[in-house]
C-alpha cells in the first residue's frame, strides 16, 4: 500500500492503462521489440537519463517473455533499480533438471531474480501476476480488467448496438 509504482508500457498501450488504479504513474516508451535490443538503446538511455534514475527504483518487474524481454530487462536493468525480476522462457528448466542443452541467455543476467513460469500459454497479463505471486503476495483475482471513461464506455455501445447478447 506504501509503494509508488510507476508503469512502463508502450504509446498504443497507454490508453488501456491511465486510469488504472493500481498505478501512480503511466510512462510510455516507444521501443521496438522486433528490432535488436541496440536499436532501442538510444531511447532506453534518454528514458533512464531523463526519468528513471531521478528516481531510485528499488525493484524493477519486467513481466514479458521471450523476444519482448530482452529490450525490457536490458530497460530493468539500466534503471538502477535494485532488483530485477522478470519471467524466463527457459520454463523447461523447472520440469527437465538434466536438461543438457543451453541454460537461459544473456538477457536474463540482467535479472537479480528470474522467475520461472509454468510451461503452458499463458497470457502477458497473467504472466505478470506470476511475479507478483513469487514476491509473497496472493493473488486473489485474476480476471483482466479495463479501466475506461465514460466516451469509451458510449463507443462501446454503439459498436454494441444491435448484436444479440448471447454473442458479447
Amino acid at each position: 500500500p506504501r509503494a509508488f509504482i510507476t508503469l512502463l508500457t508502450k504509446p498504443r498501450v497507454y490508453p488501456m492503462v491511465e486510469l488504472c488504479p493500481y498505478f501512480n504513474r503511466v510512462l510510455t516508451v516507444d521501443i521496438s521489440y522486433a528490432d535488436p535490443s541496440e536499436r532501442n538503446l538510444p531511447k532506453i538511455l534518454q528514458l533512464c537519463r531523463e526519468t528513471l534514475w531521478k528516481e531510485h527504483f528499488t525493484m524493477a518487474i519486467c513481466s514479458h517473455w521471450a523476444e519482448d524481454k530482452r529490450s525490457m530487462n536490458l530497460l530493468g536493468y539500466l534503471s538502477g533499480a535494485q532488483e530485477r525480476l522478470g519471467v524466463s522462457d527457459m520454463s523447461y528448466l523447472a520440469y527437465v533438471p538434466d536438461w543438457q542443452g543451453e541454460v537461459g541467455d544473456d538477457w536474463e543476467c540482467l535479472l537479480t531474480h528470474p522467475i520461472v513460469t509454468p510451461a503452458v500459454l499463458t497470457h502477458e497479463a497473467a504472466r505478470a501476476l506470476y511475479a507478483v505471486a513469487d514476491l509473497g503476495f496472493e493473488v486473489q483475482d485474476d480476471r483482466l480488467e479495463v479501466w475506461f471513461d465514460e466516451r469509451d464506455a458510449f463507443l462501446a455501445r454503439q459498436l454494441l448496438q444491435g448484436v444479440p447478447e448471447h454473442a458479447v
